[in-house]
């Protein structure tokens, strides 16, 4: 997927023109129970390994240089996060990768591990913002704090 030629029309500072991005499912259902989504149903996480075997295969065979992790279950834990970190590591080229996170998984997150997530690729942190009003947040059952969403992260990326 060719994405950096894609934002030529409508440019975006995180997407660079050569980025060709390797879509990669980190798995099924969702722990969280917003209800404006559809996501509901019994969580099956991928084992990061297995992920990124397929991944590995796709980078050589498609000549990519990003992957582009699809959904919130990638780094749904800081134990899962770690795991991601010590795979890019493995990776016999360097890439960068885009990820979505959600703001309380996030704050569960240590500025320490962050700094390697950035330090091995990561270079684009999706992070949705659903509301800035605590009220609203409470009634999408969202289970983040507007005091998450205001923490300093910008400083790390």
């Amino acid at each position: 997927m060719p994405f950096g030629r894609y934002y030529l029309q409508h440019p975006q500072p995180h997407w660079r023109y050569g980025d060709r991005c390797i879509p990669i499912h980190g798995g099924r259902g969702c722990p969280f129970n917003c209800n404006f989504c559809y996501h509901h149903g019994r969580t099956r996480f991928r084992d990061l390994d297995a992920m990124f075997e397929e991944a590995q295969m796709l980078l050589k065979k498609y000549n990519g240089n990003m992957l582009f992790f699809t959904d919130d279950l990638t780094i749904a834990t800081p134990k899962r996060a770690r795991k991601l970190v010590e795979c890019l590591r493995k990776l016999p080229v360097k890439v960068s990768c885009r990820i979505s996170c959600r703001f309380d998984v996030l704050d569960t997150l240590d500025d320490g591990l962050l700094q390697e997530m950035r330090d091995n690729g990561c270079r684009i942190m999706a992070i949705g913002i659903e509301s800035g009003s605590q009220k609203i947040l409470d009634v999408m059952n969202k289970k983040t704090k507007v005091a998450q969403i205001d923490m300093p992260i910008i400083k790390l990326w």
